[in-house]
């Protein structure tokens, strides 16, 4: 903890939702971390700061020297422009040589919309690049990081526009493609934990429907960035949704009944063997 208080900053350990995870997990088989810490992680290998310490709670070491083969990873880096730079470099030396061997090796990497900055840059231009989603400051939040310490507030609201970038080996833009099914299912799942007062503020659009079979956005290696107007995920659940909420409440209640049924009847037991004892 010391280590990374060391590292605090206005974003400290701040991390994508679960519920954006899940969408990154369901449409581009994502499955690990390149950036976290025993603070924020959500799968159970990642890569961190501090290996010597955080390998105890599932960290691999630093990304960079982490040489992954294939496999589909999140990226979240530190927001410091050398770093999305080095990140960059290294993502680069990984994704040439898999395409070489014909590999699936896929990053999502998530930073700010700083389109000044060398590191953006290189994102937006680089060759690996099958798609860039812009999300705007308002219509998205982070995990707060420092919940050890602020447990009453668990997601602040993004300070700035957010890009985020698919890159991806040809072999894994095949096997993992960027779709608007998937465009709309990340936006909601970034939207996901702001309030019906914030979602109103943002007058999204209506989404576009979407076929059956959701075309495709990658048909070449550069595709088009999707601006902050278009493809907007649908907010509003359907009856299915609502009533598996339902079902979940019910089934969490019920749980917790189960669990405070059983701490009492502990008591009990506690305080007639206190009783006895005392006797």
């Amino acid at each position: 903890l010391v280590r990374y208080e060391a590292l605090a900053g206005g974003g400290y350990q701040a991390a994508l939702n679960g519920e954006s995870f899940a969408a990154l997990q369901r449409h581009w088989a994502v499955e690990m971390e390149c950036f976290a810490s025993p603070l924020n992680s959500r799968f159970e290998r990642f890569c961190s700061a501090f290996p010597d310490t955080d390998v105890w709670f599932g960290s691999c070491g630093s990304f960079f020297d982490f040489h992954p083969t294939n496999g589909s990873f999140e990226a979240n880096p530190p927001f410091v422009p050398s770093v999305v730079s080095a990140m960059t470099g290294h993502m680069e030396g990984l994704l040439d040589a898999a395409t070489d061997r014909g590999d699936s090796l896929s990053f999502v990497i998530v930073i700010p919309t700083w389109a000044h900055t060398d590191g953006w840059k290189a994102l937006n231009e680089g060759r690996f690049l099958r798609h860039h989603l812009v999300l705007r400051q308002q219509e998205h939040s982070y995990c707060e990081g420092a919940q050890h310490k602020r447990w009453k507030q668990a997601h602040r609201m993004s300070s700035c526009d957010t890009s985020v970038f698919w890159w991806q080996t040809d072999a894994a833009a095949e096997q993992w493609p960027v779709t608007s099914m998937g465009l709309h299912d990340l936006r909601a799942a970034f939207a996901s934990t702001l309030s019906a007062d914030q979602r109103a503020r943002c007058r999204l659009p209506t989404p576009v429907v979407e076929p059956k079979d959701a075309a495709r956005l990658t048909g070449t290696k550069r595709a088009k960035v999707t601006s902050a107007e278009d493809a907007h995920p649908p907010l509003k659940k359907g009856k299915k949704e609502k009533t598996e909420d339902r079902r979940k409440r019910k089934v969490t209640k019920e749980a917790d009944e189960r669990n405070v049924s059983k701490e009492r009847r502990a008591l009990r037991k506690q305080r007639k063997e206190e009783k006895r004892a005392k006797r």
